[in-house]
């Protein structure tokens, strides 16, 4: 955390379901880093929602408003984040091993698209977040209207998370992208066509561990 957002409680980045998620996410996708690598990016990602919460607060924009900017900002930045990942992770096997570093597998359709479809049924998942915030609503709502919204969120979290261990542990990747495919089938039942993106997790998903193939050792 920089010194200029301790001196500045007036603005929390921390509050709201937005900038709570965007700390999860980012710790989620730097496990197993380097400290020094996994602060750098943690420190980074934190001064960065927190300028877009003090401006949204300059400019005196809804806390609602704010929140589901940020939740879309996390969403729609996992593909580059996981990438980052990726190459953080090839460097630091690289530095480890004193130069030899692991000839990466080049990324076939299926595993491009299982992480674009996985990212965008998340998404939409992510959308029944903004009812935490209504209060009043979840309250009020009956039993199977609770399981729907949590069952749709804890669908979308294995999306997510399904994504984060890809290259760390494929098997649990491939189980968790394809549970976690009902996310946007549930979240939005009431629009057959969002049926087609679940169908799509789980084509890709099998496809893509089919295809996966352990690399091969090669002087960097």
């Amino acid at each position: 955390m920089s010194a200029e957002m301790a001196s500045t409680p007036s603005v929390p980045a921390s509050s709201g379901v937005g900038p709570r998620l965007c700390s999860v996410w980012t710790r989620c996708y730097t496990r197993r880093l380097s400290p020094e690598v996994r602060e750098d990016r943690r420190a980074e990602i934190a001064s960065d929602v927190w300028e877009q919460v003090r401006d949204a607060s300059e400019n005196n924009e809804g806390s609602l408003h704010t929140n589901v900017s940020i939740v879309g900002r996390v969403l729609s930045g996992i593909p580059a984040d996981l990438s980052w990942r990726r190459e953080a992770l090839r460097s630091q096997r690289a530095a480890a091993t004193g130069g030899t570093a692991m000839s990466p597998r080049v990324p076939t359709f299926a595993d491009r698209a299982v992480i674009v479809l996985a990212a965008v049924g998340a998404s939409i998942a992510a959308t029944l977040l903004p009812l935490l915030g209504s209060a009043g609503q979840i309250g009020d709502a009956g039993a199977l209207d609770l399981l729907w919204f949590f069952g749709a969120c804890a669908l979308g979290a294995a999306l997510v998370v399904g994504l984060v261990v890809r290259d760390s542990r494929p098997r649990v990747s491939t189980t968790l992208l394809i549970v976690g495919a009902l996310a946007p089938s549930v979240a939005w039942f009431w629009l057959p066509p969002v049926w087609l993106i679940s169908v799509g997790i789980v084509v890709t998903a099998v496809m893509s561990a089919r295809k996966r193939a352990r690399p091969v050792a090669s002087e960097a």
